[in-house]
């Protein structure tokens, strides 16, 4: 009987001690982290970029106003879309012809001001015209003149030398003569008188050669030689002073000739430039089309209408404002090409390249593709900001429509490749968690161990590790139901 109570209290004991380590398991397992693992994969990293942008149109249509005109009435906004013909607002009309009349008296008086210089233009040329005339009369008049003068001195100098060839002929006959009246024993007497020394004293009136070797005779021979060289001298004395007046005329008729030629010259140097005159028909013509303009608007009880069918781009005008020099309204045109504009951020750019690929997806949710990257561009209002401009297909979207957008770029293949949830950062450094075994007293258990990893690329799901940071089967924990450090306890969550 002792021995069956003995055997039953045994079993109790074990079965209590059976029972506490349920229990002591079961309580040690709600404090243990429950985690998912994974092994790194080989894979391709795909980079996205997305937004939301809007579409526009690329021709874009400016409708100028005279400037001054007080607006009345704006009918449109920006983003509305118009036809062409429709109004898009209204100027006063009692100011808008206002704005005609003084129009009308400007052009008047620029009229005016352009006859009047026309008959001052006029006025002028004929004074050149005159001035011409004149200068080319006295130089037709210093020509006649200079060569009348020219004429006449050689002339002169002609009759001069006229003279003394006269003189020489002349002179030559009575030489001539007086030769021939000397008898011909003179003529051919005994030298020897010439030898004799008593003849060769004589005073009388026999022959004697001068200094030079010429014979002539004593008394009235020697002044009659005397006045020939006088009259001789005096015709070449004139004869130089003729030519000398010859050459004294030619000089007198280069300098008046030069004086006249410069006269004509001068007549021909035209006026200082001078515009006023294209300044103010300009000034005219603009003026005619700025009347020929509102007289067209006041035509349209001073309404002005989209020249095409488009979207509102901008506006400008502002009810009871008036209109300046820039452009009132500007549409974008329904014809062309559009193109869909984003903003994107500078940590985007590496993923967007110009002629990419963009998925665009409408207000229908509809995916649009064979859409192109135009460009990316500075936003000159935020330097982290950039414009990107893609081209939309033709018949996919229209002008003013809200569209969303997806870039796709595909980096890899990587070896390692872990779920960007098991990736940590600690001090500017990476780590991940991996599974090991530790015994205790307990026994084996499973643990986290942190292991330090090298990023070389990663997305918004996925982180691509550098190939040796971990081994192809070693687990690496993706999640867990609560914090866990290096060295924590850990168990697998059960599928």
């Amino acid at each position: 009987m002792k021995k069956i109570k003995l055997i039953k209290i045994l079993a109790g004991f074990f079965a209590l001690m059976l029972l506490f380590t349920f229990l002591s398991r079961a309580a040690d397992s709600v404090n243990v982290a429950q985690v998912e693992t994974k092994t790194a994969q080989n894979q391709v990293i795909t980079h996205e970029v997305t937004g939301t942008g809007k579409v526009m149109g690329t021709r874009e249509r400016a409708v100028f106003t005279q400037e001054g005109q007080k607006v009345e009435q704006v009918y449109v906004q920006e983003g509305q879309n118009v036809k062409k013909g429709d109004a898009l607002l209204k100027f006063s009309v009692k100011y808008l012809k206002k704005t005609i009349k003084e129009k009308q008296d400007a052009i008047d008086v620029l009229q005016g001001k352009i006859n009047d210089l026309i008959s001052a233009e006029s006025v002028n040329q004929q004074k050149r015209n005159n001035e011409f005339s004149d200068a080319q009369e006295n130089y037709n008049s210093a020509v006649s003149s200079g060569n009348y003068s020219v004429q006449a001195a050689q002339n002169e100098a002609a009759i001069a030398r006229q003279k003394l060839q006269d003189y020489y002929a002349q002179r030559d006959a009575a030489q001539n003569d007086v030769q021939d009246k000397i008898p011909d024993e003179e003529k051919f007497s005994d030298s020897s008188e010439f030898d004799d020394p008593e003849n060769s004293g004589d005073s009388g009136n026999t022959d004697r050669t001068d200094g030079e070797g010429n014979k002539n005779t004593s008394g009235n021979g020697d002044n009659s030689n005397a006045q020939d060289n006088s009259q001789e001298q005096a015709l070449i004395d004139d004869i130089r002073a003729k030519e000398e007046a010859v050459n004294e005329a030619m000089l007198s008729r280069r300098r008046e000739l030069q004086s006249a030629e410069q006269a004509i010259r001068d007549t021909q140097i035209g006026d200082a430039s001078d515009s006023t005159l294209e300044n103010t028909q300009a000034e005219l013509e603009t003026a005619q089309k700025d009347l020929e303009t509102l007289q067209k608007v006041l035509a349209r009880k001073g309404k002005v209408k989209a020249p095409c069918d488009g979207v509102i781009k901008s506006l400008s005008a502002v009810t009871g404002s008036q209109t300046g020099a820039e452009a009132a309204v500007v549409l974008y045109e329904s014809k062309g090409t559009f193109r869909f504009q984003a903003e994107v951020s500078k940590d985007d750019l590496k993923y967007i390249k110009s002629g990419g690929e963009v998925i665009l997806k409408g207000a229908d949710e509809k995916e649009i593709t064979g859409a192109k990257v135009e460009s990316v561009k500075e936003d000159s209002s935020n330097e982290n900001q950039y414009i990107l401009s893609v081209q939309v297909p033709e018949g996919t979207l229209s002008i003013g429509d809200t569209a969303e957008f997806t870039i796709s770029q595909d980096a890899g293949p990587f070896n390692v490749c872990v779920p960007l949830s098991a990736l940590y950062e600690e001090n500017g450094r990476y780590y991940v968690y991996v599974t090991d075994t530790q015994n205790t007293v307990l026994g084996e258990v499973l643990v986290a161990r942190k292991t330090y990893v090298n990023v070389k690329d990663k997305n918004s799901s996925t982180a691509a590790l550098e190939n040796g940071d971990l081994s192809s089967d070693q687990k690496i924990v993706t999640s867990s139901d609560r914090e866990i450090s290096s060295g924590s306890r850990i168990r697998l969550l059960e599928e």
